[in-house]
């Protein structure tokens, strides 16, 4: 199998030059810059990681293309902070990624969703090459089964909790979700569940809105903001007037540099759990050991599985 992925993550680098990687990596998929490479790449990007994954006949110089496209697209110095795998260790990194191995909310259930809705977006605009088929069937399965068997979730808070918590400690007269998307429903349930009640949601699709709408530039009208929006750059800016904190869990962010209101980002906030996820540290290490046994054990059934129908 010929597959390998470039990526950065939340370990790996800060929140600015993700962000930077994220917009160059999302520049050039959407752009069709990748040429006739397109239809061989999958780009999953979440809130902690933008990653490319990508099949090849020669993944070493498929990989030095990508580079000399980002290189393109983003200035400074960003290579110390990427990370690359190929083939088994290609897979086993996918399978934790989509069990919650590699999130800031340790074993968080949203990863499993993204990675499949990067998946089957991909395949419904292209046609993958079967390596593809393989490597996301295969990391799909082996994360539910990882999420499934070691229970890493329970007693680490998710992030939509984390939020609600906080926004309910301000008790707060009105709150604004930015962004109709799963994040912004979750952390709107959530808050709703801690007594949160008086919430708005500005969104560019009122006709699917679910909670009553009103025009993003009134945000600073709301005591608590929490951007949970898909966008190219930012759509939070000028003077704050009553809001007392932004929650911005977007990628690229949603705000701009300089507000006048304190911004918590997706980084500070999984700080607050870091003690739960190191609590959990052998687990982890259990749980990454178990995957390369899988991972080695489907390459060895595939390499035989090959060897028959070679004959």
């Amino acid at each position: 199998m010929r597959f390998g992925v470039l990526g950065i993550n939340h370990k790996s680098a800060d929140l600015d030059l993700r962000e930077a990687l994220t917009r160059g990596l999302e520049r050039l998929y959407q752009a069709g810059s990748l040429a006739s490479f397109v239809d061989r790449t999958v780009l999953l990007s979440t809130c902690n990681r933008s990653e490319l994954y990508f099949h090849s006949s020669d993944l070493s110089q498929q990989h030095s293309h990508f580079l000399q496209n980002l290189r393109r697209e983003v200035t400074g110095e960003f290579e110390h902070a990427l990370y690359s795998f190929f083939g088994e260790e290609c897979l086993a990194h996918l399978s934790k990624v989509t069990a919650g191995f590699d999130s800031a909310f340790l074993g968080e259930s949203e990863i499993q969703r993204q990675v499949k809705k990067a998946y089957l977006t991909a395949k419904d605009q292209m046609h993958l090459p079967k390596d593809l088929h393989y490597l996301f069937q295969k990391g799909l399965h082996n994360g539910k089964t990882l999420r499934t068997d070691l229970k890493l979730e329970e007693g680490v808070p998710s992030l939509p909790s984390v939020i609600a918590q906080k926004t309910a400690q301000l008790n707060p007269a009105s709150v604004l979700i930015v962004g109709n998307s799963e994040m912004g429903r979750k952390c709107a349930k959530a808050a709703q569940r801690r007594g949160v009640n008086n919430l708005f949601l500005a969104t560019r699709f009122p006709d699917q809105a679910f909670l009553p709408t009103v025009p993003v530039q009134l945000w600073n009208e709301f005591d608590v903001v929490i951007a949970a929006s898909k966008t190219s750059k930012p759509i939070i800016s000028g003077p704050g007037k009553n809001t007392q904190v932004i929650f911005d869990v977007s990628m690229p962010r949603c705000t701009c540099p300089k507000l006048d209101v304190p911004v918590i980002n997706i980084d500070a906030l999984g700080r607050l759990v870091e003690d739960r996820r190191m609590a959990k540290l052998d687990l982890v290490q259990a749980g990454e050991k178990k995957i390369s046994q899988i991972v080695t054990r489907q390459f060895i059934l595939l390499s035989r599985r090959e060897q028959r129908l070679a004959c």
